[in-house]
Protein backbone atom coordinates (compact mmCIF):
# COMPACT_ATOMS: atom_id res chain seq x y z
CA UNK A 1 0.00 0.00 0.00
CA UNK A 2 1.49 3.48 -0.69
CA UNK A 3 0.62 6.67 1.11
CA UNK A 4 -0.29 9.35 -1.29
CA UNK A 5 0.49 11.97 1.11
CA UNK A 6 3.90 12.67 2.04
CA UNK A 7 5.31 12.86 5.16
CA UNK A 8 5.17 15.94 6.42
CA UNK A 9 6.80 18.06 9.63
CA UNK A 10 4.89 20.34 11.12
CA UNK A 11 6.23 23.75 12.81
CA UNK A 12 3.92 25.19 15.22
CA UNK A 13 4.39 29.63 16.11
CA UNK A 14 6.76 29.65 18.88
CA UNK A 15 4.14 30.71 21.57
CA UNK A 16 1.34 28.40 20.56
CA UNK A 17 0.30 27.63 23.96
CA UNK A 18 0.00 31.54 24.39
CA UNK A 19 -1.90 32.00 21.19
CA UNK A 20 -4.21 29.38 22.47
CA UNK A 21 -4.34 30.71 25.97
CA UNK A 22 -5.57 33.80 24.87
CA UNK A 23 -7.98 32.75 21.92
CA UNK A 24 -9.82 30.11 24.96
CA UNK A 25 -10.16 33.24 27.07
CA UNK A 26 -11.60 35.51 24.69
CA UNK A 27 -14.26 32.71 24.28
CA UNK A 28 -14.70 32.38 28.22
CA UNK A 29 -13.04 29.05 27.93
CA UNK A 30 -9.94 29.84 29.84
CA UNK A 31 -9.14 27.25 32.61
CA UNK A 32 -7.06 28.09 35.67
CA UNK A 33 -4.19 25.88 36.62
CA UNK A 34 -6.59 24.61 39.53
CA UNK A 35 -9.25 23.65 37.18
CA UNK A 36 -6.82 21.49 34.95
CA UNK A 37 -5.20 19.83 38.23
CA UNK A 38 -9.31 19.06 38.73
CA UNK A 39 -9.42 17.93 35.53
CA UNK A 40 -6.66 15.68 35.99
CA UNK A 41 -7.13 13.73 39.18
CA UNK A 42 -10.72 13.44 37.70
CA UNK A 43 -8.95 11.83 34.87
CA UNK A 44 -10.61 14.39 32.51
CA UNK A 45 -8.89 16.04 29.93
CA UNK A 46 -8.19 19.74 30.30
CA UNK A 47 -10.09 22.11 27.34
CA UNK A 48 -6.48 23.52 26.31
CA UNK A 49 -4.66 19.78 25.36
CA UNK A 50 -8.29 18.86 23.36
CA UNK A 51 -8.17 22.19 21.41
CA UNK A 52 -4.39 20.87 20.60
CA UNK A 53 -5.75 17.74 19.25
CA UNK A 54 -8.59 19.62 16.78
CA UNK A 55 -5.27 21.86 16.01
CA UNK A 56 -2.68 19.02 15.18
CA UNK A 57 -5.38 17.56 13.29
CA UNK A 58 -6.31 20.47 11.03
CA UNK A 59 -2.60 21.09 10.61
CA UNK A 60 -1.85 17.80 9.15
CA UNK A 61 -4.98 18.19 7.50
CA UNK A 62 -6.71 15.41 8.81
CA UNK A 63 -10.14 17.05 9.25
CA UNK A 64 -10.93 20.13 6.97
CA UNK A 65 -11.42 23.90 7.66
CA UNK A 66 -15.31 23.26 7.37
CA UNK A 67 -15.43 20.32 9.49
CA UNK A 68 -13.16 22.33 12.32
CA UNK A 69 -15.95 23.65 13.92
CA UNK A 70 -18.35 21.09 14.29
CA UNK A 71 -15.54 18.57 15.83
CA UNK A 72 -14.67 21.73 18.12
CA UNK A 73 -18.23 21.99 19.13
CA UNK A 74 -18.10 18.27 20.29
CA UNK A 75 -15.17 17.90 22.15
CA UNK A 76 -15.57 20.80 23.73
CA UNK A 77 -19.22 20.87 24.42
CA UNK A 78 -19.76 24.22 23.55
CA UNK A 79 -22.32 25.94 20.98
CA UNK A 80 -21.89 26.23 17.15
CA UNK A 81 -21.74 29.68 17.56
CA UNK A 82 -18.72 29.73 20.10
CA UNK A 83 -17.09 26.83 17.99
CA UNK A 84 -17.49 28.57 14.35
CA UNK A 85 -15.59 31.60 16.22
CA UNK A 86 -13.04 29.41 17.47
CA UNK A 87 -12.06 27.94 14.17
CA UNK A 88 -12.13 31.12 13.13
CA UNK A 89 -9.45 32.49 15.49
CA UNK A 90 -7.49 29.23 15.04
CA UNK A 91 -7.43 29.38 11.37
CA UNK A 92 -6.23 33.28 11.56
CA UNK A 93 -4.07 33.08 14.50
CA UNK A 94 -2.27 30.01 14.58
CA UNK A 95 -2.81 27.81 11.12
CA UNK A 96 -1.93 30.69 9.23
CA UNK A 97 2.03 30.68 10.66
CA UNK A 98 2.19 26.90 10.52
CA UNK A 99 4.80 25.61 8.41
CA UNK A 100 4.60 21.90 6.82
CA UNK A 101 8.12 20.51 5.77
CA UNK A 102 8.67 17.05 4.05
CA UNK A 103 10.03 14.75 6.19
CA UNK A 104 13.09 12.79 5.30
CA UNK A 105 12.34 8.99 5.94
CA UNK A 106 16.00 8.41 7.42
CA UNK A 107 16.78 4.95 7.56
CA UNK A 108 19.92 4.55 8.42
CA UNK A 109 23.29 3.80 6.29
CA UNK A 110 24.69 0.91 6.58
CA UNK A 111 28.80 0.69 6.41
CA UNK A 112 31.01 -1.78 7.22
CA UNK A 113 33.76 -1.43 9.72
CA UNK A 114 36.46 -4.08 11.26
CA UNK A 115 34.15 -6.81 9.87
CA UNK A 116 30.59 -6.35 11.12
CA UNK A 117 28.00 -3.72 9.52
CA UNK A 118 27.97 -0.05 11.05
CA UNK A 119 25.19 1.74 11.81
CA UNK A 120 25.58 5.52 10.62
CA UNK A 121 25.77 7.19 13.85
CA UNK A 122 26.60 4.36 15.86
CA UNK A 123 29.84 5.23 17.74
CA UNK A 124 32.86 2.41 17.07
CA UNK A 125 35.95 2.75 19.33
CA UNK A 126 39.49 1.76 17.90
CA UNK A 127 41.35 -1.10 19.64
CA UNK A 128 43.49 2.11 21.64
CA UNK A 129 40.36 4.04 22.89
CA UNK A 130 39.17 0.39 24.64
CA UNK A 131 42.57 0.54 26.61
CA UNK A 132 42.39 1.68 30.04
CA UNK A 133 43.55 5.22 30.83
CA UNK A 134 46.83 5.31 32.33
CA UNK A 135 46.85 6.82 36.10
CA UNK A 136 49.15 9.70 36.63
CA UNK A 137 49.95 10.26 40.07
CA UNK A 138 48.30 13.08 41.77
CA UNK A 139 50.27 16.66 41.62
CA UNK A 140 50.22 18.55 44.64
CA UNK A 141 47.77 21.09 44.89
CA UNK A 142 49.94 24.59 45.21
CA UNK A 143 46.67 26.38 45.69
CA UNK A 144 45.77 24.59 48.83
CA UNK A 145 47.07 24.83 52.53
CA UNK A 146 48.57 21.71 54.14
CA UNK A 147 46.46 20.17 56.20
CA UNK A 148 47.87 19.52 59.73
Amino acid sequence: MSNSKQAQKIIFPDKITVIISKILERHGLKETGKDIIQKLKKQKTPIGEKISKVIAQRAMEEISTKETPSIISKSLGVSDEIAKNLANDIEKEIMIFVKKIPAKEEIPEEKEVGGKPKIEGEVVRSKESTKEPELKPKEEDKYREPIE
